[in-house]
């Protein structure tokens, strides 16, 4: 729902948000066989950041914290290219 009123108020913000799930998915190894709607995205449009969120039902199932996933994201012309990372606790 939060995600819902963002965009309402910003369409380029859906686009860039699919961008960053779907580099979420890749990064995780699941592509699309994991719900989008299992991905909660906010951002903080000030500083260019965003932060990630899951379901209960993959954050228990993820090996990772919600903190780990490192999101760039770029935005050019008509296109938004985003960027997943994982940061471990070695910092790797």
């Amino acid at each position: 729902e939060k995600e819902r009123n963002q965009i309402s108020s910003n369409a380029e913000l859906g686009t860039v948000y699919w961008t960053i799930k779907e580099a979420i998915t890749k990064a995780i190894g699941e592509g699309l066989n994991l719900s989008l709607h299992d991905i909660e995205i906010s951002s903080d449009e000030k500083k260019s950041s965003y932060k990630v969120d899951f379901s209960t039902k993959v954050a228990e199932s993820l090996p990772y914290e919600s903190s780990s996933f490192e999101i760039t994201n770029k935005k050019f012309q008509n296109y938004a290219l985003s960027y997943c990372e994982i940061k471990t606790e070695d910092g790797k």
